[in-house]
């Protein structure tokens, strides 16, 4: 299979899906010039093992999401990720949201998100339950399922269920490059049962670090339903108790600190 190099997330979507047989597999596209397409199900399993060695990791996370039936403008986020303990800190650089910050560790600050925003002339700060229904209606996915790891676990989780119910279609597309790096396009399809998420996700797995960077989500209307990209990754770089507090003075919550947490 020719590498996608000029097709967007939609056109990749359109043109493959004229190609995906009916057998309930996972398979490689055909062969070029003889030679033999990665398994799918493998590249899938080979990101969970590459993940295995990141203890932390930043990135620019550029996420646009449907929300409330409309596809919501893109947010660009600076993201700092660490597994042990589990622990997130998010910080909005461009519009909307500029300004937005969050903090999430696991076990601390009563298990509440720290958030902080300058909106007008309020400058706030106040902790926020993950799954308090405002924060939810931000995103399809809560803090605590942050991170590449989670979104690894996540979908090899939904492609054994679908492995086991003989739904599972999962292919390998070709080569096509995120933000000017190599990368594998890995796509699943799934049909339209309460156990899955969405009917086709798209996965950029880049070829260096060996990990997902891009995902892409289609409903049962074949509507983009989330894309999710983290441009500038970096793994491993030593990621401190300080970059997880609300009072690091290189953050704008330092303003704030001394007052009383709205609760």
């Amino acid at each position: 299979m020719p590498s996608c190099r000029c097709l967007g997330v939609g056109g990749v979507l359109a043109f493959f899906l004229l190609v995906i047989t009916s057998r309930c597999v996972a398979e490689p596209m055909p062969s070029v010039k003889g030679a033999i397409a990665p398994d799918p199900l493998q590249m899938v399993y080979a990101c969970r093992q590459a993940y295995k060695s990141v203890e932390d990791f930043t990135a620019i996370m550029h996420r646009r999401e449907r929300l409330w039936g409309q596809m919501q403008p893109e947010e660009t986020i600076l993201i700092k990720f660490r597994n042990q303990p589990f622990s997130v800190y998010m910080k909005w650089i461009k519009e909307p949201h500029k300004t937005r910050e969050a903090i999430y560790v696991e076990n601390q600050n009563d298990g509440k998100i720290v958030a902080h925003e300058v909106v007008g002339l309020v400058n706030w700060m106040r902790k926020v339950s993950p799954n308090d229904p405002e924060a939810r209606k931000q995103s399809h996915h809560p803090i605590t399922e942050a991170g590449i790891g989670k979104a690894i676990e996540s979908l090899i989780r939904v492609c054994e269920t679908a492995q086991k119910a003989g739904d599972l279609r999962l292919f390998y597309v070709g080569q096509q490059p995120v933000n000017d790096r190599p990368a594998d396009l890995v796509m699943r399809v799934l049909p339209p049962k309460p156990a899955y998420p969405y009917h086709v996700l798209l996965m950029h797995i880049d070829k260096e670090l060996g990990l997902p960077v891009k995902f892409a989500t289609f409903n049962w209307n074949a509507e983009v339903e989330t894309v999710y990209t983290y441009s500038d990754l970096k793994v491993n770089v030593g990621l401190t108790d300080e970059d997880f507090s609300y009072k690091n003075k290189q953050y704008g919550y330092e303003s704030l600190v001394g007052l009383r947490l709205i609760p």
